[in-house]
């Protein structure tokens, strides 16, 4: 998976948001996400909204297509 495909996905669920995807190692599998903290209900707990992107790769970390997905929110 490359850093533009996670971005599309993320952007496809959180339209407008300001969020970039940085590929860490540069071997497409650890990256870091980070996103503005306004995409999400404000009900949700930082742990529902960590837990709400990584599961929108739920399929890629468990192929181990991706390893590393750390998640900032701002």
């Amino acid at each position: 998976m490359t850093d533009q495909e996670m971005e599309s996905i993320l952007k496809d669920k959180f339209p407008g948001t300001e969020l970039a995807v940085v590929d860490l190692t540069g071997g497409q599998n650890h990256f870091e996400v980070r996103m503005s903290n306004s995409a999400f209900d404000d009900g949700l707990s930082r742990i529902d909204k960590h837990k709400l992107v990584m599961s929108l790769f739920d399929e890629q970390l468990k192929s181990g297509e991706v390893h590393a997905l750390a998640i900032k929110l701002f």
